[in-house]
């Protein structure tokens, strides 16, 4: 037995949970008459962790806060971008203007 099954088992018999018969599950009933099903050989690697947490949750012993959104973080300010605009005679980033033909004529350089 791994260690989430023991955990499991002693969970149900802590809350006087009985083994009522066995063959590919086993069935545990409580005094109250709830009734817990646990799968004698299972084929998944984590079906032991699932089936303790589905315990837990069955037995309330799962904090009442748990899973609850917290306090958000604010927002970031967006950074400014440069922006280039083309038009027919001025270029304009950051609210420079720029004649064309200077443009042109540094480039040819």
């Amino acid at each position: 037995m791994n260690a989430e099954e023991q955990e499991a088992i002693r969970l149900l018999k802590e809350h006087g949970a009985v083994l009522e018969r066995t063959k590919k599950h086993r069935i545990w009933r409580f005094p109250d008459g709830k009734i817990h099903v646990m799968p004698s050989t299972p084929s998944c690697p984590h079906a032991w962790k699932n089936q303790l947490s589905d315990l837990k949750r069955f037995l309330n012993l799962v904090p009442s806060d748990r899973g609850k959104a917290g306090v958000r973080r604010p927002h970031r300010e967006k950074k400014k971008r440069s922006r280039m605009i083309l038009t027919e005679n001025v270029v304009v980033q950051n609210s420079v203007r720029i004649e064309l033909d200077d443009l042109r004529a540094r480039l040819l350089r």
